[in-house]
C-alpha cells in the first residue's frame, strides 16, 4: 500500500529476519542502486535520521520489560519511518520483529527489535516459531573428502553485543587444545581478515536482506525493485559514520556490506554494518575448518513467507521463502567443513549448556560436564548425535508475559543445524587405539595409530619426543619407535601444533627363569630372560554415546629383552664324570619365527608373546625358549669330550603342535602381572621348572586417561 507521500509499508509475515541486517541491489543482483545521487556525507545524514526516529520512538533504555510491546513499537517505528523524506518505503516483518527502510539511493536499513529485556543476559524470546527446519533452496558445494582436524591452528573467537562470558569459555577451550587466538573481534576490519581459519565461533545480530534498486519511472516517482533471493545478513561491531561510509563505499555499491540497526546490549538502537555471502567469498578462508554460529536463525532452512497488504503490482515476484544456507554455503565454498548454527531466535545464557557441550566433545577438553573416563575429541557427527542423546540439540529460550498476563513474547525452541561434512570435521586429532609390533626382524618397533588426523602430516610424539613417521593418512598413521626407552604418552600433533588425546604406550619388564632338573646329582640348566613388551590397553570408546570398549591386546616379546643359558653341576656315572657348564647370550626370535612355532636348536633363543585382557583380570604367556649348554665328559682311561647340547626346550607338558608353549598370568588391578611359578614332571624326579618376577608396568592407563 502507498503512503500519500509515495512512500509504501509492506507488511510481511513468516519472514525471519528477526536478528537482522539487511540491503538492497542493481539489476543482476550484485549490489545497491538508486536513482538517487546522494553523497557520503548526505547518506550518512540520512541514516543518522533514520537512527533518531528508532531512537525517539522505542522505549528508552531501561524500560520495564513489562511495559514491552515488541511487535506494537515496530509498528510504530515503521509508521515513523514512512514519514520520513528520505525513506522511500518501508518493509514490515511484523512476526519477526524486524523491518527495512529503503532510502531514496537504493540503500537498506534493517531495523530489528527483538530485545525487550532490559537485562541482555536474561534472553531473548521467540515472536513466532518459525520452521527453520525445511531443506536448502541452494545445494552446498562439492567439497573433496577430508578426515580429520583443521589443517590450521588459527582461530578465532568474537562476541558483538553481549555473550562475552560464553564466548571467553570456548577461547580458553581452544588455547587449551593448542589454537592460536588471532586479536581479532566482530568489527568489519577484522572481518576481512579472517583467513587461513581452522576455527571460528561467532556471536552476533544476523537475519534476512533482499536486495532493492530504485529508479525513477515516466510520472518522475521513485520505485523500488526488489531483486534476487532473500538472503542472510551477519551484523558487525562497526558504527556507521561519514568516515566509515567513505572506507566502505565499495563494499556498499557491490552489496557485501549493509546497514542494519539492532537494540544493542545497553538497550540503544544503533546503526551498524553487516555483511553478505559475498563479503564472506571475497574475504574468508578456512582450511579445512569449523565454523559455530551463535546467531538468530543463521542455521535455519528455508523459512516460508506470506507477503500481506502488498499488491502484486506493488511487490511482484516476492520469493516464498527466506534461505539462510545461501550464507553457510558460502562458508563451506571457502574450506569450512561444517557449519554449525543456531535455528532461531536465540540468548547466549541459554545456549551456553549446548555450546559448551559441543566445543568439549570436538576438542576432547574434558572441562564440560567430564566423562568417566574422559572423551577423546569426537567428531562433529557424534558430537551430534550424543547431544541428541542428552538433549543439547535443543533447547528453549523462554518468553516472557506482559501487562495482565498478555503473552508478548511466547518463546521458542532452538535447534542446533550441522552443515556439511560432520562426519569428517573435528577440531583437534583422535586417537582411537593403538596396535604396537615389536618385531625382532626388524631395526626398530612399530606403532600403528587408527582415529581421525587430517591428512596434512604433522608429528607423532611419544613421551614427549618426536617419532618417525612412515606413513600418514587420514585415518591411520605409522610410526617407528626405538625398542629401547620408550614408554609414554603417544600423542599426534597436527600441523599447528594442536594435539591429540594422550593413549599410554605401556612397557612391561619382568624376569622369566626356566630351570631343567634332571635328577641327576647337581646338574642344572638354566635360563634366565629379562623379558620387555609394550601395548596399548586403554578402554576406548568407538562411539560418544557408547561406554568404553575393553581393549585386549597381544604383545610379542620385544628385542630389548636379554636372555643367557647356562648349566652347572656335575654328575659321577662310573668312571665319568658328566658337568654341565657355560654361558650362552640367547637371541630374541622374530615375530615369523614366533607365528611358525619353531626355531633352529644350534643356538640358544627365546621368544613369544603375551596376551594380555585387562578387563578379565588375565594374560597368557607365550614363549619358545632354547637353551644351550656345554656338556663336559671326563674320565679315567679316556680323553676329555666337550660338546654343546639344547638341553633347555619349552617344557614338552605346555607344547602342542610346536616348540610354543604358553601359561596363564594374573592381571592385577594397577596392570601389573603378578609373578607365579610351575612345576612340569617329566618322571620321577625329572622336572621343569617356570618362574616369572611381577611385570611392573611403566605408563599404564589410569581412570584419567581420555577413551
Amino acid at each position: 500500500m502507498y503512503l500519500p507521500s509515495g512512500r509504501f509499508v509492506l507488511a510481511v509475515a513468516w519472514l525471519a529476519t528477526a536478528c537482522s541486517g539487511d540491503s538492497s541491489t542493481d539489476p543482476n543482483g550484485n549490489g545497491n542502486g538508486g536513482d538517487a545521487d546522494w553523497s557520503v556525507e548526505q547518506l550518512a545524514e540520512a541514516i543518522t535520521r533514520v537512527e533518531d526516529v528508532v531512537r525517539s520512538t522505542l522505549p528508552p533504555p531501561g524500560a520495564p520489560r513489562e511495559t514491552r510491546d515488541v511487535v506494537a513499537e515496530l509498528e510504530a517505528v515503521v509508521a515513523a519511518l514512512a514519514e520520513q523524506p528520505e525513506v522511500l518505503g518501508v518493509v514490515l516483518y511484523r512476526n519477526v520483529g524486524s523491518a527495512q527502510a529503503l532510502l531514496q539511493d537504493g540503500t537498506s536499513v534493517v531495523i530489528i527489535n527483538n530485545r525487550p529485556y532490559e537485562d541482555a543476559d536474561e534472553g531473548s524470546g521467540a515472536v513466532l516459531a518459525a520452521d527453520g527446519g525445511g531443506s536448502a533452496a541452494r545445494s552446498a558445494p562439492v567439497l573433496p573428502t577430508f578426515v580429520g582436524p583443521p589443517g590450521s591452528a588459527d582461530a578465532v573467537v568474537a562476541a558483538v553485543d553481549g555473550g562475552d562470558a560464553v564466548a571467553a569459555e570456548i577461547r580458553t577451550m581452544l588455547a587449551g587444545a593448542g589454537y592460536r587466538i588471532r586479536p581479532l573481534g566482530g568489527s568489519l576490519a577484522d572481518m576481512r581478515n579472517y583467513t587461513n581459519l581452522g576455527a571460528l565461533y561467532l556471536d552476533t545480530h544476523g537475519g534476512a536482506y533482499r536486495r532493492a534498486i530504485v529508479t525513477t519511472g515516466s510520472d518522475g516517482r521513485l520505485r523500488a525493485a526488489y531483486v534476487g533471493d532473500i538472503i542472510y545478513v551477519i551484523e558487525t561491531s562497526t558504527v556507521v559514520s561519514q568516515t566509515e561510509l567513505e572506507s566502505y563505499a565499495e563494499e556498499l555499491k557491490s552489496g557485501e556490506v549493509v546497514v542494519s540497526m539492532s537494540n544493542s546490549e545497553s538497550g540503544v538502537s544503533q546503526a551498524t554494518f553487516g555483511i553478505t555471502e559475498t563479503f564472506i567469498q571475497r574475504h574468508w578462508s578456512f582450511d579445512h575448518g569449523v565454523v559455530v554460529l551463535h546467531v538468530c536463525y543463521a542455521g535455519g532452512g528455508q523459512i516460508p513467507i506470506d507477503v500481506d497488504n502488498c499488491t502484486d503490482d506493488e511487490c511482484p515476484g516476492f520469493p516464498p521463502s527466506w534461505d539462510p544456507t545461501i550464507l553457510r554455503n558460502a562458508m563451506l565454498a571457502q574450506g569450512v567443513d561444517v557449519v554449525i548454527a543456531t535455528d532461531h531466535l536465540t540468548n547466549a545464557t541459554y545456549a551456553r549448556p549446548s555450546l559448551l557441550y559441543l566445543f568439549d566433545r570436538l576438542l576432547g577438553a574434558d572441562s564440560h560436564e567430564p566423562l568417566d573416563p574422559p572423551a577423546r575429541p569426537f567428531d562433529a557427527m557424534q558430537v551430534r548425535a550424543a547431544m541428541a542423546a542428552d538433549n543439547l540439540l535443543t533447547y528453549e529460550s523462554p518468553g516472557k508475559s506482559g501487562p495482565l498476563g498478555r503473552l508478548f513474547y511466547p518463546g521458542n525452541v532452538v535447534t542446533i543445524t550441522f552443515t556439511g561434512e560432520p562426519a569428517d570435521a573435528i577440531l583437534a586429532p583422535t586417537i582411537e587405539q593403538i596396535d604396537v609390533l615389536d618385531d625382532a626382524a626388524q631395526s626398530t618397533g612399530t606403532l600403528m595409530l587408527h582415529g581421525k588426523f587430517g591428512e596434512q602430516p604433522g608429528e607423532v610424539q611419544v613421551d614427549g619426543r618426536q617419532v618417525t613417521v612412515d606413513s600418514w593418512t587420514a585415518d591411520a598413521l605409522i610410526a617407528r619407535v626405538p625398542f629401547e626407552g620408550y614408554a609414554g604418552d603417544v600423542v599426534v600433533r597436527a600441523p599447528g601444533d594442536v594435539e591429540s588425546n594422550a593413549v599410554p604406550l605401556t612397557e612391561w619388564r619382568g624376569r622369566v627363569t626356566l630351570t631343567f632338573f634332571p635328577d641327576l646329582g647337581s646338574l642344572r640348566a638354566i635360563a634366565e630372560m629379562d623379558v620387555v613388551f609394550r601395548a596399548d590397553i586403554h578402554p576406548f570408546r568407538i562411539t560418544l554415546t557408547g561406554n568404553p570398549h575393553d581393549r585386549t591386546a597381544t604383545s610379542y616379546i620385544s628385542p630389548a629383552s636379554e636372555g643367557t643359558a647356562r648349566g652347572q653341576g656335575s654328575h659321577a656315572q662310573g668312571d665319568a664324570t658328566v658337568t654341565w657348564l657355560g654361558e650362552d647370550d640367547m637371541r630374541v626370535l622374530s615375530k615369523a619365527e614366533v607365528d611358525g612355532g619353531f626355531a633352529p636348536l644350534t643356538a640358544s633363543s627365546f621368544g613369544g608373546y603375551v596376551r594380555l585382557d585387562p578387563a578379565a583380570g588375565s594374560a597368557e604367556l607365550c614363549m619358545i625358549i632354547i637353551g644351550m649348554v656345554t656338556v663336559r665328559t671326563q674320565g679315567q682311561g679316556f680323553p676329555t669330550q666337550e660338546a654343546p647340547a639344547p638341553l633347555l626346550i619349552t617344557p614338552p607338558h605346555l607344547l602342542g603342535s610346536s616348540l610354543l608353549g604358553c601359561v596363564p598370568l594374573e592381571m592385577r588391578q594397577n596392570h601389573s602381572l603378578a609373578a607365579d611359578s610351575y612345576d612340569f614332571q617329566l618322571d620321577d624326579g625329572v622336572f621343569f621348572r617356570l618362574e616369572w618376577t611381577d611385570f611392573q608396568p611403566d605408563s599404564a592407563p589410569d581412570d584419567d586417561t581420555p577413551g
